[in-house]
């Protein structure tokens, strides 16, 4: 996966008609991603990836994110969770 830094810093590179260096786009994109998650949010792909739907079946079907193990988190919610986790190990 690209990282969404630099897909964020080359979108907003064009707009910089003060002629900053690359760089800055990419403070700026590194900021914005920062304000997000501050925020409660998270950028996920469009599309999940097999590591994301694999963990949301995993909490369904088990529990738990644990190989072997049984756990009490079977909920949409618990799934949900997992699905955001694996997101960001897909990095």
């Amino acid at each position: 996966m690209t990282d969404i830094t630099e897909i964020m810093a080359r979108a907003l590179w064009p707009l910089q008609e003060w002629g900053g260096i690359e760089h800055n786009a990419y403070l700026a994109a590194q900021a914005a991603i920062s304000a997000l998650n501050e925020a409660g949010y998270v950028i996920v792909p469009k599309e999940p990836s097999i590591e994301m739907i694999a963990a949301f079946w995993r909490q369904k079907n088990t529990g738990t994110q644990e190989p072997g193990l049984m756990g009490p988190d079977r909920d949409d919610y618990s799934a949900y969770r997992a699905m955001i986790e694996a997101s960001k190990r897909d990095e």
